[in-house]
């Protein structure tokens, strides 16, 4: 919303949000959304696979919010915050 950062999703069920200030470079991160984790096998101590990964398909920054919160919406009907 301040025109110094972007995001990026991806059809993996994953975000990424950039910043374009190179000073401020170490602010840029990722993470996984869109996934359903029922009746998945466990592959790991306390870890258990992803059955179902949904695509992302919108990123909407909250108008008026002046912490960068947004909102993801994907191929699961579902919004995340």
């Amino acid at each position: 919303p301040d025109e110094q950062s972007f995001a990026l999703s991806l059809i993996g069920g994953r975000c990424f949000v950039f910043d374009l200030i190179e000073s401020e470079i170490i602010k840029d991160f990722s993470f996984k959304c869109h996934r359903e984790n029922k009746n998945c096998l466990e592959v790991g101590v306390g870890y258990k696979e992803h059955c179902n990964v949904y695509s992302v398909n919108v990123i909407k920054y909250l108008p008026k919010d002046n912490y960068g919160t947004f909102v993801t919406g994907g191929d699961d009907g579902e919004i995340n915050i």
